[in-house]
């Protein structure tokens, strides 16, 4: 008898653990996708903001309003009223998802054009836009990938 009620409390223990750990790699999960960027660049400041909490950025007090910075990385989004939504990142790996799924959409490559230093990308779907450009930080010299929506 002791030897099934150990094995019932063992099965009850490794199945909770199974579920705790999906559960918390999914609440972890602040990666935004390409998908995610598009569908809430229309959205009114209020959405724009609760999906940027519950991926775990934070507003950033600085002189430019609704600029907003991830906790575990630098990524950073910042968006106005008028409809314009600038993804900024360091990340090389990030960049190149977002780029792919943009790529896989249902927007139309433009060409690239190169100006002092800026190289920029433009795709295009309707009525909107998106520049996709990639620079050097003159503060680190490090190289800043952005993806604006327009």
């Amino acid at each position: 008898m002791r030897k099934i009620v150990l094995m019932v409390l063992v099965s009850i223990l490794t199945i909770a653990c199974k579920e705790d750990n999906k559960m918390s790699s999914s609440e972890n999960k602040t990666e935004i996708k390409f998908k995610d960027l598009n569908f809430i660049k229309s959205k009114s400041q209020r959405e724009i903001e609760k999906y940027l909490i519950k991926c775990n950025y934070n507003l950033l007090a600085n002189q430019f309003s609704n600029q907003w910075k991830s906790k575990e990385n630098q990524d950073i989004v910042q968006f106005n009223d008028k409809g314009v939504l600038v993804f900024l990142t360091y990340n090389h790996q990030t960049f190149e998802k977002l780029k792919i799924d943009m790529e896989k959409s249902t927007y139309k490559y433009f060409g690239k054009k190169m100006k002092t230093n800026l190289e920029v990308e433009t795709y295009i779907k309707n009525k909107e836009t998106i520049f996709i450009s990639t620079i050097i930080n003159p503060e680190d010299g490090k190289k800043v990938y952005s993806l604006t929506f327009i």
